[in-house]
């Protein structure tokens, strides 16, 4: 299995993982083990709520087509929008593809629960050990966390979740990168240039 195989697959799996969160059943209140810090930040609700619903037909159009080529990618980006696991799972997204490396981005299936909002579920995940690591970050001043289903970031990948509002949050991965630097520095960069997008900007 190549790197850029197994990095596709992993944003399907950190995407379904991020979902499913949301299935379990939950209590009002601070979810167990999460630091109040992380709970109280984690909606994103000090930011104007973006709506990534528009771009969920077209979601390689969140990147402007600038980016991806200044990044080493040629070819255009590869959209998943209508498979099965897109639709039921993971939500939709687009992936640009570079030799060994890739660049994702994912917008989230709507989140239906109003005791997660934004990415509390990312770190309820984290606390339950299905995330290996959750660490909080931010993009643009919204809310988001380096976060995986294993921790390949020395390996060079490296996915950021991004709270948009408090139902709506997003993925951005780059995979087959040099290091962790490298990688989330990548993430990071993708992350925020699609919030620039969402901002109309």
């Amino acid at each position: 299995m190549t790197r850029t195989t197994r990095g596709l697959i992993a944003a399907l799996a950190l995407g379904t993982a991020l979902i499913l969160a949301g299935c379990s059943q939950t209590t009002a209140g601070t979810p167990t083990g999460t630091t109040a810090s992380e709970t109280s930040s984690s909606s994103g609700s000090a930011m104007p709520a973006l709506d990534p619903e528009p771009y969920r037909d077209k979601p390689c159009e969140l990147l402007s087509a600038d980016l991806p080529r200044s990044l080493g990618y040629t070819a255009p980006g590869t959209a998943d929008i209508s498979s099965r696991v897109s639709t039921l799972f993971t939500g939709q997204g687009c992936a640009w593809i570079s030799g060994a490396k890739t660049i994702q981005i994912q917008i989230l299936l709507k989140n239906q629960d109003p005791n997660l909002p934004g990415i509390t579920k990312t770190f309820l995940q984290r606390d339950r050990g299905v995330l290996a690591y959750a660490d909080p970050t931010e993009a643009s001043g919204y809310q988001a966390a380096f976060a995986d289903l294993t921790d390949e970031r020395a390996r060079g990948n490296c996915a950021v979740i991004v709270a948009l509002s408090s139902d709506e949050s997003a993925v951005t991965r780059a995979s087959g990168y040099n290091n962790a630097q490298d990688s989330c520095d990548t993430a990071k960069q993708l992350a925020e240039a699609m919030i620039k997008t969402l901002q109309g900007s």
